[in-house]
C-alpha cells in the first residue's frame, strides 16, 4: 500500500497513536512534505534553522497541522539533535 498522510490519519484515528521516522531538512526555503522515502518515512523541508531547538519546534507544529492535532500530542522521542527523529502523534495526550 502507498503511503500517504491521509493513510497516516486513517492509522493514528485506529490506533490513537503512531510512532513515525521522519528525515527533516533544516533551513529550507519553506516548511512543506517532500514525501515519502523508500522506508516510508516521512521526508520534511523546515524553514527553520536547526539553532537552539527551533528546528524541533518547526516539526512539532507542522506536524499538529497536517494531522489536526495539538502540539502537545506530537513528540520527538528521539533524534532530537539529528536529521533522522523519531516522532510519536498520539490522540491521548
Amino acid at each position: 500500500m502507498a503511503m500517504s498522510i491521509e493513510t497516516l490519519k486513517k492509522a493514528l484515528n485506529k490506533a490513537k497513536t503512531v510512532t513515525l521516522t521522519v528525515r527533516v531538512r533544516p533551513n529550507a526555503t519553506k516548511t512543506e512534505l517532500k514525501g515519502f522515502l523508500s522506508d516510508n518515512s516521512l521526508k520534511i523541508a523546515l524553514r527553520a534553522v536547526p539553532e537552539a531547538g527551533k528546528a524541533n519546534q518547526a516539526l512539532v507544529k507542522f506536524l499538529a497541522q497536517e494531522f489536526d492535532i495539538s502540539q502537545n500530542q506530537v513528540t520527538i522521542v528521539s533524534g532530537q539533535t539529528g536529521r533522522i527523529k523519531l516522532v510519536r502523534l498520539s490522540l491521548n495526550s
